[in-house]
């Protein structure tokens, strides 16, 4: 477990990121010692008392003036969805289709795009582009967990992801409001683009089943060449 969990450490601290709802950074943690910090997760862990904090709400603009919502897990919370994630992100991408770029290792919408182009030559010239409006958080978290449930089996992994899911949520700048979550997966959290590929899996397959080819590059576009 500690090889797993330094790894996510690892993997966490080279992508940044601000600070959770509890305020600590990588520097107060380098400063604590991150063995210590580790060695804590894992005896919450075995001792089966890990709760994961609130999630810190905060919004960012976009290009059209309106503001997109991330959530931001604290870091130890950052440091179990990763070490849940390296073992359990190689099971289902056996499963993903071929055509499915958005939010996986080794792929981009870039690659995605070029497929669509490949396609196009082909003569394949009915292009559909599907926006899904605010998917990551309207995912509903009992059929998330059945998906899941379907490749995993192990109950400790399936009681971690359904805390995270069920993790209250503060807004940024008002302590003490936090709200339970009751839907959706916080656009945010390591492990969130994962789950959000795992829900959509079975749109992909049923797709491309019955009309050849569906493109995912992203979690709001989706293009379809028939």
């Amino acid at each position: 477990m500690l090889h797993f969990l330094r790894e996510a450490y690892k993997r966490c601290k080279s992508n940044g990121g601000s600070a959770g709802a509890d305020g600590i950074t990588f520097e107060d943690v380098e400063s604590y010692g991150v063995e210590k910090f580790l060695g804590e997760i894992i005896e919450e862990l075995e001792n089966k008392t890990y709760e994961p904090q609130p999630v810190l709400r905060v919004y960012i603009p976009k290009t059209n003036g309106k503001t997109r919502p991330l959530g931001i897990p604290v870091i130890k919370d950052r440091v179990v969805q990763v070490s849940v994630k390296l073992v359990i992100e190689p099971i289902f991408e056996a499963d993903f289709e071929d055509s499915s770029y958005g939010f996986r290792p080794g792929r981009s919408a870039g690659d995605a795009v070029r497929k669509i182009k490949e396609r196009l030559r082909e003569g394949k010239t009915e292009v559909f582009d599907a926006d899904l409006s605010s998917y990551f958080d309207t995912i509903p978290h009992k059929e998330l967990l059945l998906l899941i449930g379907m490749r995993i089996s192990d109950k400790n992994v399936l009681h971690l992801i359904k805390m995270w899911l069920k993790a209250p949520v503060v807004e940024e700048g008002k302590p003490g409001g936090w709200r339970k979550n009751k839907i959706g997966t916080p656009q945010g959290s390591v492990i969130s683009p994962l789950l959000a590929n795992i829900y959509l899996h079975m749109l992909d397959k049923a797709v491309n089943r019955e009309n050849g080819v569906f493109y995912k590059y992203g979690i709001t576009n989706h293009t379809l060449c028939g």
